[in-house]
């Protein structure tokens, strides 16, 4: 992206936080510009939210960060030239100090996670398009699956999801200011083959003499396992970078990080949520046999926010088709309302691929959660859509995620596709109609 693009911002930036002399210190991290004002009163943030270029701000004490996004460097060099500002060295580690003096947000949790996808949200688009249009062909009779072409293309796009966890790992690293290889080989170690076949053979497994848990544990498309396992292992290698002594330090500092990390890992971290997930299962089935159609209306309104954590894979399969159909329509309809084009094009190819695909990250992670009424919104279409379904009791047969999937409850018979088909409609309008409704008048690029 060229420096020129960055002029408004340039321009009218540093009138907007209050000037020159309200400034006390001006840098910049990875992907946001950093001000350290005197009068937080001065800034005019939502002003600045509506400068090009510019994704969101948010505050950290007395300091404003206006999130840019990888070419961040540019804008600010740009805004030191023009307005005669002293460059600063950039922030390699974005560690924010005073948040972790707070007690623990979900929210902010959530904002983490988000920082984490943000990078991969090109990789999850095109990826998850491309295997639409894959199942599509194959679904319309106009390729064979056993089409070598056909074939080549699919499981290209299946490896953006399957490796998912590497991906994840590196920017990870980058979000927590660890080394970027060491936060890569935490995703990968969870989707080594012969790891997996441990994992899955079905007997007693042990690690330094202590028991590794293999009941429900899945790491491929996984999103928790590895950010977790990033963080825990960023404080580590800052431990062992900060007491070895310097002529052994980037020798050891790696090889003590994984020696430790490996065990912490697959004894600790990664099942951790499965764990979890195992009892939230349970309690779920326990509360479905007691309220039955009120239980499945509660549990998909819940859906879009279970995902966001990770513990959807407990959940049972036939829950999974409005409720993602409802994250995908909520993206839409913001879309709507979004001036910026960069934003309408996320907020339209995510929730379409995730309504077709069933994908959810980018709709999830880029749109949704950044934009809490659409959670609310899709809240509101799942519970419709639950009651539906819990009322008719409608079946599931098969581990369907999308749209495509629907033809798998005709195996139920006609009443139980059409009650499912009816379902999927009710949350998607209702999601879609709840979400214009909220923004009503209301700008959506802040």
């Amino acid at each position: 992206m060229a420096k020129k693009n960055y002029d408004e911002l340039a321009t009218k930036v540093v009138d907007l936080v209050g000037g020159k002399e309200n400034i006390s210190y001006f840098t910049h991290c990875i992907t946001r510009l950093r001000f350290n004002v005197k009068d937080k009163g001065l800034v005019k943030e939502d002003q600045i939210k509506k400068i090009s270029n510019v994704v969101g701000c948010q505050w950290l004490g007395d300091q404003l960060q206006i999130i840019i996004g990888q070419n961040v460097n540019e804008a600010y060099q740009l805004i030191c030239t023009m307005n005669g500002l002293k460059e600063e060295a950039s922030i390699d580690e974005n560690l924010d100090k005073e948040n972790d003096k707070k007690k623990f947000n979900i929210k902010k949790t959530l904002l983490v996670i988000v920082d984490c996808m943000a990078p991969l949200f090109p990789m999850l688009i095109g990826s998850s398009l491309l295997k639409a249009v894959c199942i599509l062909m194959s679904t319309a009779g106009w390729v064979e699956e056993t089409n070598m072409t056909y074939q080549f293309f699919y499981n290209a796009a299946e490896a953006g999801m399957y490796y998912f966890p590497v991906f994840l790992g590196a920017t990870a690293a980058k979000r927590f200011g660890a080394n970027l290889g060491l936060g890569m080989l935490m995703g990968a170690m969870l989707l080594h083959p012969s790891i997996q076949g441990l994992l899955n053979s079905g007997e007693p497994l042990t690690l330094l003499g202590l028991p590794v848990t293999t009941q429900y544990v899945y790491y491929s498309n996984s999103i928790v396992p590895a950010i977790l396992m990033v963080w825990v292992m960023s404080h580590i290698e800052k431990f062992f970078k900060k007491h070895l002594p310097s002529a052994i330090k980037s020798m050891l500092t790696p090889f003590l990080t994984l020696v430790i990390m490996i065990p912490l890992g697959f004894i600790v971290l990664g099942p951790a949520a499965a764990i979890v997930g195992a009892g939230f299962s349970g309690l779920i089935n326990g509360i479905y046999n007691t309220l039955g159609p009120i239980a499945v209306a509660g549990l998909t309104a819940a859906f879009p926010w279970i995902i966001s954590t990770g513990m959807h894979s407990a959940v049972l399969p036939p829950y999974y088709m409005w409720a993602l159909s409802t994250m995908g329509a909520a993206g839409i309809a913001i879309a709507i309302k979004m001036k910026k084009a960069d934003s309408k094009s996320v907020a339209v190819s995510s929730g379409v691929s995730s309504i077709l695909t069933g994908i959810r990250e980018p709709v999830l992670f880029g749109v949704d959660l950044k934009y809490s009424k659409c959670m609310i919104a899709a809240t509101i279409g799942g519970a419709v859509g639950g009651l539906i379904v819990g009322f008719a009791g409608v079946k599931g047969y098969a581990g369907q995620n999308s749209l495509l999937g629907l033809v798998t409850f005709a195996l139920g018979g006609t009443n139980n596709l059409i009650w499912m088909v009816v379902a999927v409609i009710a949350s998607i309008v209702v999601t879609f109609i709840m979400t214009l409704f909220m923004y009503k008048g209301e700008s959506i690029d802040d």
